[in-house]
């Protein structure tokens, strides 16, 4: 005898409602799926350089120093000229007058309009201070009697003295003075050592005040890169043997920073050679030196 077969009648809406939690059901599963992936991914990814947040970097600092005596090749020095006038147009002509013999003088010696250049014109007024006369009013005397030894009295007349007021003053405009003051550039001074000498000389004879000059490198930056690629090269090494003693490897550079300068101006002794100049117009010797140029790199290496 065969069973009778069980039939399942389901209505639309519970064959709807079951078909919807079997796709939630699915879409769970494969979201899991989805989510142990990524993880375990990027569990691989931090094995090959990666930093992920919360991990230590194994990394070694180096240092590496250069620097290299260059020979200046520039002289940068200015002057002033100060004159004195009852006007402003007197003022301002009689330091013109000055100051262009002054440009005139250094162009003949080879330096060029374009390397001369007016730090600044100035001018401004001299004061005098006038005082006035003081007015004293004139004070009475009082009359005092005194005894004598037979018995007369006899009066005299004694001045009280009076406190001066204070006297009142101004100042007046004396007259003006201006002030003017320009920068020379002098180049290739390794080509001419004497140049600035004579120029310096020759402005103390005219009547003009030199200020110290200042010795410097021209394209420095050219200087900087070998200097730079020395440092870099020595620090290299000293990472090389650092990662030798410690028995580990150089993987990659993290961060690199450069400290230095150089080709600061060397000053002259000026001062002690302008009274040979304001006596006669004798330039002294000037030598120009040297300037040092120093860059240090310090470099961080990540090792394994």
């Amino acid at each position: 005898m065969n069973p009778t077969p069980h039939h399942f009648n389901f209505t639309s809406e519970e064959l709807n409602n079951f078909i919807k939690i079997a796709g939630s059901v699915a879409i769970g599963v494969l979201t899991l799926f989805l989510l142990v992936k990524t993880i375990n991914e990027v569990k691989t990814y931090s094995t090959i350089g990666e930093n992920p947040l919360n991990s230590v970097q194994n990394v070694i600092s180096v240092t590496g120093k250069s620097d290299m005596d260059v020979k200046p090749d520039v002289t940068t020095f200015s002057w002033s000229v100060e004159s004195d006038g009852k006007t402003i147009d007197e003022a301002q002509s009689k330091a013109a007058t000055i100051n262009n013999k002054a440009i005139e003088f250094v162009k003949s010696k080879g330096i060029k309009e374009a390397d001369i250049k007016t730090l600044g014109l100035n001018t401004y007024p001299k004061y005098e201070t006038s005082y006035k006369g003081c007015v004293v009013p004139r004070s009475g005397g009082a009359g005092v009697s005194s005894g004598s030894a037979d018995g007369a009295v006899s009066s005299m007349s004694v001045a009280i003295p009076t406190i001066m007021p204070p006297c009142n003053s101004e100042s007046i405009i004396s007259g003006y003075t201006t002030s003017l003051s320009v920068q020379v550039k002098v180049r290739d001074i390794n080509k001419n050592e004497k140049l600035v000498s004579e120029l310096v000389g020759g402005l103390g004879s005219i009547g003009v005040k030199a200020s110290t000059p200042s010795n410097t490198i021209d394209d420095i930056e050219a200087y900087k890169r070998v200097v730079r690629n020395e440092a870099i090269i020595k620090a290299r090494q000293e990472a090389e043997m650092l990662a030798k003693a410690l028995g580990v490897k150089l993987v990659k550079i993290t961060s690199f920073n450069e400290n230095g300068g150089g080709g600061y101006p060397y000053a002259m002794d000026y001062v002690s050679a302008r009274p040979m100049m304001e006596k006669a117009s004798v330039a002294p010797d000037l030598p120009i030196g040297t300037n040092k140029v120093t860059l240090e790199v310090t470099i961080t290496y990540q090792i394994k």
